[in-house]
């Protein structure tokens, strides 16, 4: 069958196929699908290698790891005994912060002792100092003496920072070559620490 159609060339519709097409060559989509799986053959085998360079570097590293071993056991050591260590400078720092420096204490004793006072003992423990004393006084004043002592050692704030209280205890009057003495106990109870 023959078909004539009168419309100019310009005015005819075009198929919609042929238009579509229009500037686009099919050969480029031939040529486009090698190139695509090029590509990912090329990216696939780069993958695979950079996973097999990874690969060698992770066996050195774990290697180099495993040869450490002898050393990180040395160094695991080391640092149990340091922990050990360190525990024992701390506790050794407590002790030292809470001891009492008694020769500072002796000397402050001494140096707060009135004339006419002596000592006869000086005894502790750790909760405790005690002493016993004499004192002589030509113008009776013994009472008077041991009461200075005593105000003068609670004054004293680097003597008496370790203690709570210091207390007088028992007094003894006695006569020893003709010189009235009075034998006294004082009491000092220290700060528990």
């Amino acid at each position: 069958m023959i078909e004539i159609n009168l419309i100019s060339e310009e005015l005819r519709p075009k198929a919609a196929s042929k238009q579509a097409f229009k500037g686009f060559d099919l050969r480029y989509v031939l040529y486009a699908i090698p190139a695509v799986f090029a590509l990912l053959i090329i990216l696939h085998i780069a993958f695979g290698a950079m996973a097999v360079v990874r690969y060698y570097q992770f066996s050195a590293l774990d290697k180099k790891w495993k040869g450490m071993e002898p050393k990180r056991k040395i160094l695991d050591d080391f640092n149990k005994e340091y922990a050990v260590y360190s525990q024992d400078e701390k506790l050794i720092k407590q002790f030292i912060e809470k001891r009492i420096d008694w020769s500072q204490k002796l000397n402050r004793l001494s140096l707060d002792l009135p004339s006419g006072i002596w000592f006869t003992d000086i005894s502790g423990n750790p909760k405790e100092l005690y002493i016993r004393g004499s004192v002589v006084s030509v113008e009776r004043l013994e009472m008077s003496l041991i009461k200075k002592f005593i105000e003068a050692l609670k004054a004293d704030a680097s003597f008496f920072k370790d203690f709570t209280s210091v207390d007088l205890g028992q007094l003894e009057n006695k006569t020893v070559a003709g010189y009235d003495i009075t034998e006294f106990n004082l009491k000092g109870v220290l700060r528990a620490k």
